[in-house]
């Protein structure tokens, strides 16, 4: 709402001369006087401002105002005289306040008013004059009140108060109120609009569309327009058809594939026949189921220096409440488990913000591990475990053996804070040895959407130059699923693109003249692979990451997780963790490819999966699905095909599952048949 003009009663909100824009958005109508002005929002809340010498402001004072203040909600509309104020709420009742010498208030007396005051019932429009006002009731009926001298009411005399409201006339459509004269328009004034089906509550998905429908009639064309609240009720917003809403303007509202963070929004429709106050609809709510990865894990067997188990993870919008832990006696079933792990936690600058050795066994972290489903550890123990407020962008757990020790351990992350989803992981980071041919280093990772992502893939060796046996010139190629060649490096071009991008992602600076190898690339939806090779056959440590650039773009993510290994026997096969959390099954496809990457030397001829959940009451598994030779269907097939997985042969003894699975802690476990072993490959996939 803009302003300009005489502001020395503060009448336009401290507006200058010049027009300007005053701080009052979602406007629905305007009244203003010589000396003060009145608006009333979508919401249904009624703001005065200006002089205030008569209490028309109705903000139990007589002080004037410069800024605009509430003084009521749920009018549906406003009229102002000289010096006093009239609205109607959307229930039909009608208030008044301000200037009273006349009656013009018609509440009965000559007494000014500073709080708004109910003055009748069933009214459908006010109109204030000088120093009398006329209203229409709902039943066609006109009254009036306030100074006569003139004859303004109506009454047949020129009686100069008439301090309480007078029925003056019948079949009256609408009336308006001069400054000492009155007009009505003749006519039969339709019923108020009648709502006979209330919109009604909705529960839906991510992936569905919520409708919420009216059914109102009237002898006049209706229009309609849909509001949200998104604090419980307490505001109101008119709605426009944008990317989520269409139908806002109708008698059916549709929400598009509402987000998690809709869960709760309440909306209602405003009827209107263009004569009679606007009728609000009764609420519905919006209830949004969804589930979403919650956890990442790693097992390797992990010992001390270098050996250390690494697990990196990224926050996009800030850190946020984490469990992480390092678990050795807790997987004690575990042949050659680590017997007491240590834990730390490190920024990307590499400070250490955290560290616990043997976890304490208190209430608070029992409960963290209920609440995000991580499973339950013996208070006595000594697995590691910290619950922290991470307060950055970028960190590494680290698992090592106290004293020296060595065995295989568990690396977790949870997020804690689950309902904030402000912040989110976003990237991936894998450091182990890197060699050559089948023993390079390799990195997956899916884009979800029908537009290109912005990321950032790189392969890390002279940027981790503190450890000992660091890679000296590390490459990078990335792969579609087809094994198409999309984009490569040997020595990162230093530019500021890149630099920039690194900040914006948290991702750890890079010495422009390194060696190291970095792409900033916009990959469409697909399954991708990032390798990271030593230059000219080298060897050495080395760190495969990717990063999402493009934060701010929910429409495509990372939906999969896929991870290579030499698959052994016992305790030794190949093993992924994953925590699906929320309040409605994720459809997930779960793979364990041998024969699909047969042009790996070495490769696991005849995999076997089964997917095992953990009930966090009893503490045991429970096998949710195996199989050994996927099902070789063209439904199956047309499934990988459009998640975006590459094919299976059509009799290839890989395997496969389609799983419903509810909110819970889940592992894919990969093993050769008849104790096979082999270079195997574990997949996890959200399911279109």
């Amino acid at each position: 709402m803009s302003g300009m003009g005489a502001r020395d009663d503060g009448q336009l909100g401290n507006s200058p001369i010049m027009p300007t824009m005053l701080s009052a958005n979602d406007i629905q109508s305007v009244a203003v006087r010589s000396h003060f002005a009145v608006f009333l929002k979508t919401d249904g809340s009624l703001w005065t401002m200006g002089d205030n010498f008569y209490g028309q402001l109705g903000d139990g004072t007589t002080t004037d105002r410069s800024a605009p203040v509430q003084v009521a909600t749920g009018a549906a509309s406003v009229s102002v005289g000289y010096d006093h104020t009239l609205f109607v709420k959307t229930d039909g009742s009608l208030w008044a306040m301000g200037n009273n010498y006349s009656g013009q208030l018609g509440d009965g007396s000559t007494a000014n008013r500073c709080v708004p005051a109910q003055i009748a019932t069933g009214v459908a429009s006010v109109s204030a004059g000088g120093y009398h006002t006329l209203f229409v009731k709902t039943d066609g009926s006109l009254w009036a009140m306030g100074g006569n001298y003139y004859g303004q009411l109506g009454y047949g005399t020129i009686t100069n108060r008439g301090i309480s409201p007078v029925q003056v006339a019948t079949g009256v459509a609408a009336a308006a109120a001069g400054g000492s004269h009155s007009l009505f328009l003749s006519g039969e004034r339709p019923a108020a609009p009648i709502v006979t089906a209330q919109p009604t509550a909705q529960t839906v998905t991510t992936k569905d569309v919520a409708q919420f429908s009216i059914t109102a009639t009237s002898s006049v064309p209706l229009t309609y327009q849909w509001q949200v609240s998104t604090d419980g009720g307490t505001t109101w917003a008119d709605l426009s058809d944008v990317t989520l809403y269409s139908g806002t303007t109708t008698s059916t509202l549709s929400v598009s594939k509402p987000t998690a963070a809709m869960k709760g929004y309440q909306y209602r429709c405003m009827v209107s026949d263009g004569v009679n106050a606007a009728i609000a609809s009764s609420t519905a709510a919006l209830t949004v189921k969804s589930s979403q990865f919650a956890a990442l894990s790693a097992r390797a067997p992990a010992g001390t220096g270098e050996q250390t188990l690494i697990l990196g993870f990224v926050f996009a919008g800030g850190g946020k409440p984490t469990l992480v832990r390092g678990v050795g006696p807790g997987i004690s079933s575990v042949s050659g488990y680590m017997m007491d792990p240590q834990l730390r936690v490190y920024t990307a600058g590499g400070v250490e913000v955290a560290s616990n050795d043997d976890w304490p066994g208190s209430r608070e972290f029992t409960d963290a591990f209920v609440q995000t489903g991580a499973g339950a550890l013996d208070p006595a123990s000594k697995d590691a475990a910290l619950l922290q407020n991470l307060t950055g962008n970028v960190y590494t757990a680290h698992v090592s053996g106290a004293n020296g020790t060595t065995g295989v351990a568990l690396a977790e992350a949870y997020d804690v804070a689950l309902s904030d989803k402000t912040k989110r992981l976003t990237a991936l980071s894998v450091r182990n040895q890197v060699g050559v041919d089948d023993a390079i280093l390799i990195a997956g990772f899916v884009i979800n959407g029908d537009a290109p992502k912005r990321v950032i893939v790189r392969g890390v060796g002279p940027g981790i130059s503190t450890v000992s046996g660091y890679m000296m010139d590390p490459q990078l190629r990335v792969y579609t699923a087809g094994g198409v060649e999309v984009a490569s490096n040997d020595d990162w071009p230093g530019s500021r693109e890149l630099t920039d991008a690194f900040v914006q992602t948290g991702a750890g600076p890079l010495d422009p003249a390194s060696k190291d190898a970095a792409l900033l690339q916009n990959l469409t939806g697909n399954v991708y692979t990032a390798h990271v090779s030593g230059a000219n056959g080298t060897t050495g440590v080395a760190l495969a990451e990717a990063y999402d650039v493009a934060l701010s773009d929910k429409t495509k993510r990372l939906t999969a997780l896929s991870v290579r290994n030499q698959v052994g026997v016992d305790d030794a096969i190949l093993i992924a963790g994953f925590v699906i959390h929320g309040d409605a099954p994720k459809r997930v496809i779960v793979r364990g490819v041998g024969p699909g990457i047969s042009a790996v030397n070495g490769y696991l001829r005849d995999p076997q999966l089964q997917v095992w959940k953990l009930n966090t009451v009893t503490g045991k598994w429970t096998l949710s699905g195996e199989n050994d030779d996927w099902d070789h269907t063209p439904e199956t097939a047309a499934l990988f095909q459009s998640a975006g997985m590459g094919a299976l042969g059509s009799d290839s003894k890989d395997a496969a599952l389609v799983l419903t699975l509810e909110p819970g802690i889940y592992t894919a476990q990969v093993a050769g048949v008849g104790r096979t072993t082999g270079v195997g490959v574990v997949e996890i996939y959200e399911a279109p």
